[in-house]
């Protein structure tokens, strides 16, 4: 039978079968073509590949080498580590070029799924290529830092021209780090094999730590010199506060002065007894509620000392500075509070400090000290009066450090300040962006789903916080519903008097603790029922309100401790939250000046149970999901 022709036709279905197999083929040719040229490039592929792994293991051997802090640098660090980072760049930059300049891994890429794990190579390679830069950058900062280390002169000029020459690398790798971590971390989001997946771990363990640091080292450089009276004199008010006789912000304030620094150098350090203001007051100052029920103040103004009583601390240090400049006419450029836990930690950088007529202070000794020759040794130069002697003497070795101690010092203000035993308020608005960033100016925090801030103010003027056991127990049911309850059990555990200076220190009924205690908790807390009770029966204490304070729920009670003895207060209440996504996120703030509050967290949620704990000395976020 003849083939018919037109639309439709016999004819126009075999071309069209024809061309459809001719496609077919030249595909199959195609591919046989890219797998003859993948085979051919296997080889070349694998050593690049084996170059740029090779290169960032050493790379990564040169930053270990060096240290990430100057107090680890040396000439020799230097030398070793600049050397290791030029035998991983001839590795690295053949390596790279080769990967991203191959047309097989450039068409791979273009694949579903496949082109994936291409991309993270490329990401592996830039961010290989970006480590080296980066270690370039602190090199050149380590190699400044030598420099400066050996000249001579006050340490304070050192530091504020040190930091200045520190802002370009340090700008440098600010900017370079954080594309690299947030493209490492889309890669891991996608589904990649595994050896691959582990080398994007691997990476984003080293370059998340290092670009968080890089970030705060460019911002200290860049706003430090000014808060150091590098462009003009900076006066700050100094608030030593004692958490041995606790306040929401701190401790009761024994010792006030003012710092002037200029260029980096103390210029004038007055440090008088907190009573020695109060007559120099041209206003009238109102203690806060709960003050008046348990102070008399017709009789004794309120004063500076007690001026910590907003767990806010920018709220207490604009009041201190009020109270201050009512006192002295002076002005202010912020507020540094700080306890003696934080001052031990500085005599732990300083080493023991000797002052006349008072002995050696050290990390292990100035807080005991500091209580026995300020409230309980009597004699001349004994009292309050000691606290700005001796106070002088410290900070001022501080501030002497050379300049080879100043990462320590750093360090150990940081880690003072995370634990809110040093807390910083500034004026200037760069300052108190980088400080409320860090998390050191003692704000009342917005974090997680839910939330939990236990506040002591002790109201009985005794030292008992010093001898106090503190510790918590929260538990939470997450009901599918997500409206939780929650049962908050605070314990205080006062002993008997431990020696001769607990016994002196506390005369009045052997320093029984009375705390005004406030617990912060989500806005829409509801249903709140409060119990106190003690280990020998029903104690006295209990609720006294509950009040909406700064997106906060703040609900209050009063109690007093005998000594030898055991409190227990339980809040009991419940919280809407959002669980839908499966996930709880308690976020619990730790007060500032207590050394720690042991927490558990027990939490029963759809099908299981989770146990969190923590020793809370600096702010916990108990998370968990299902």
């Amino acid at each position: 039978m003849p083939l018919r022709s037109g639309p439709g036709s016999t004819l126009d279905a075999k071309i069209s079968v024809t061309r459809r197999l001719s496609w077919e083929h030249l595909a199959w040719a195609c591919v046989a073509v890219l797998l003859i040229a993948s085979a051919i490039e296997v080889m070349s592929l694998g050593l690049a590949l084996r170059d740029s792994e090779k290169g960032a293991s050493i790379l990564t051997d040169a930053a270990r080498g060096l240290g990430t802090s100057p107090g680890q640098w040396s000439a020799a660090r230097v030398a070793d580590a600049a050397n290791r980072r030029s035998d991983a760049g001839q590795l690295l930059q053949p390596g790279r070029s080769r990967l991203k300049g191959d047309p097989v891994l450039r068409l791979i890429a273009t694949l579903p799924r496949v082109g994936g794990q291409v991309q993270a190579l490329y990401d592996l390679a830039d961010a290989a290529d970006t480590s080296s830069a980066v270690l370039g950058d602190y090199l050149d900062m380590a190699r400044k830092y030598e420099a400066l280390r050996g000249e001579q002169g006050p340490p304070g000029p050192k530091l504020t021209r040190l930091l200045r020459d520190w802002l370009p690398p340090l700008s440098d790798a600010d900017s370079r780090l954080p594309t690299q971590v947030a493209n490492l971390r889309r890669d891991k989001t996608n589904w990649l094999l595994p050896p691959l997946r582990d080398r994007v771990e691997r990476a984003l363990g080293v370059l998340g730590p290092a670009t968080d640091q890089t970030a705060a080292a460019a911002a200290a450089a860049r706003l430090v010199p000014a808060a150091i009276g590098a462009d003009r004199p900076q006066r700050y008010l100094l608030l030593f506060a004692n958490p041995a006789e606790v306040r929401p912000a701190g401790g009761f304030v024994g010792a006030v002065g003012s710092l002037t620094l200029a260029n980096g150098s103390p210029q004038n350090l007055d440090i008088r007894a907190e009573e020695a203001y109060t007559p120099l007051f041209k206003q009238r100052f109102d203690p806060p509620y709960p003050l008046p029920r348990f102070f008399d103040y017709k009789k004794v103004p309120f004063e500076i000392g007690e001026a910590e009583w907003d767990p806010n601390f920018a709220a207490s240090a604009k009041l201190s500075e009020a109270m201050f400049k009512s006192a002295t006419s002076a002005d202010v450029d912020g507020t540094i509070s700080l306890d003696p836990y934080a001052i031990e930690a500085l005599l732990g950088v300083t080493g023991p400090v000797d002052v006349a007529g008072y002995g050696s202070f050290n990390k292990d000794n100035f807080f005991a000290e500091i209580d026995y020759i300020v409230n309980v040794k009597t004699g001349p130069g004994s009292g309050k009066a000691a606290l700005p002697v001796i106070a002088k003497v410290i900070l001022q070795r501080v501030l002497d450090q050379p300049i080879g101690n100043w990462p320590k010092l750093v360090s150990a203000v940081q880690e003072q300040a995370r634990g809110r035993h040093i807390q910083l308020q500034f004026h200037s608005t760069d300052l108190a962006s980088a400080t409320a960033a860090a998390g050191y100016d003692g704000a009342i925090l917005a974090k997680g789903s839910d939330y939990v801030m236990v506040v002591d103010g002790n109201v009985g003027a005794s030292k008992s916080d010093f001898y106090m056991t503190k510790s918590m127990d929260i538990k939470a049911e997450v009901p599918a519903s997500g409206l939780s309850r929650h049962q908050l059990t605070l314990q205080y555990k006062l002993p008997l008097p431990v020696d001769d200076v607990d016994r002196a220190l506390n005369p009045v009924d052997q320093g029984a603790y009375a705390d005004y205690v406030r617990v912060y908790l989500p806005e829409l807390a509801s249903a709140v029922s409060v119990k106190y009770s003690q280990d020998d029966g029903p104690g006295f204490g209990g609720y006294d309100r509950t009040e909406l304070v700064n997106g906060k729920q703040v609900v209050s009670a009063f109690f007093r401790l005998p000594r030898g003895h055991q409190g227990t207060l339980q809040i009991d209440y419940v919280v809407p939250l959002d669980v839908r996504n499966r996930t709880f996120d308690l976020f619990i703030q730790k007060q500032a000046g207590i050394p720690d509050r042991p927490t558990t967290l027990e939490l029963s949620f759809p099908g299981g149970q989770a146990t969190r704990r923590s020793d809370l000395s600096t702010d916990a976020d108990f998370q968990v999901s299902w």
